[in-house]
């Protein structure tokens, strides 16, 4: 018994957790860091979006409190880069390759960027 326990200890440690992620595409104009932009993201769960200056990245925070799944707009003020846009979930353990789902119900979409 104890013998079992360690091995199944073991792979747990051999094995780093893994996450999958779905990336949104982000269209040019949201990359023009001259303006400040706001941007619409629809997903399944709370998507991270990742903002920046110079290699230094922090999230993004809704405008407004949103739900998931749902629609969520970011300010991403001038002078700012807008970095990944996605979603990420934990994988079931194990050593083998780490896929989101494949059915459709894990989703993200930048779908509109607003120039102020």
């Amino acid at each position: 018994m104890n013998r079992v326990v360690l091995v199944a200890a073991l792979l747990c440690l051999a094995c780093p957790q893994k996450r999958w992620y779905v990336e949104a595409q982000v269209p040019a104009n949201g990359k023009d860091t001259k303006v400040e932009r706001t941007i619409t993201v629809t997903a399944s769960r709370e998507p991270q979006v990742d903002i920046g200056h110079d290699g230094d990245w922090r999230p993004a925070e809704p405008i407004a409190p949103a739900t998931w799944p749902g629609t969520a707009q970011y300010r991403v003020p001038a002078g700012t880069q807008l970095g990944r846009v996605r979603i990420t979930d934990d994988c079931a353990g194990g050593c083998r390759e780490c896929i989101p789902p494949r059915d459709g119900s894990e989703y993200i979409r930048v779908e509109r960027v607003d120039r102020r």
